[in-house]
């Protein structure tokens, strides 16, 4: 099987095949992909659906289903769509602001409307085991 069409640049072929074992033997599996309403996210999550992974896309849902009609990509029940502000008020929003907080950046404001910066605090919130 090759997996190049849906691996990003710095994960090798093993490191996607072994998470996708992972999956296969019962272990949770949820990737969140901060470009939701791109079409190559919206793609990704489709494919990572096949395999059983979980995907959450950040966007909002109209746009994120319109890209999905518009190319024809089936999106499964393994797929959330979370919009920027339901996203800032779950536990990956509060994780941000905490860190943010204890740095005293001074840009939280602009760090909590950032779909990337809030997509990798969804990590270590557990609401996801990745982040694209």
């Amino acid at each position: 099987m090759t997996i190049a069409p849906v691996r990003p640049s710095g994960v090798d072929e093993n490191m996607l095949a072994r998470f996708l074992a992972g999956t296969a033997h019962g272990a949770r599996g949820r990737i969140v992909l901060a470009d939701g309403e791109d079409r190559r996210a919206v793609e990704a999550a489709a494919i990572l659906n096949g395999f059983g992974v979980e995907t959450i896309l950040v966007g909002e849902i109209d746009e994120v289903s319109a890209i999905a009609r518009q190319h024809g990509i089936a999106l499964t029940g393994a797929t959330t769509v979370m919009g920027l502000a339901e996203l800032r008020d779950s536990p990956a929003g509060v994780h941000l602001a905490k860190k943010c907080e204890a740095l005293g950046t001074g840009r939280t404001a602009g760090w909590m409307e950032d779909p990337l910066f809030l997509a990798v605090a969804a990590v270590p919130a557990g609401l996801a085991d990745a982040a694209v």
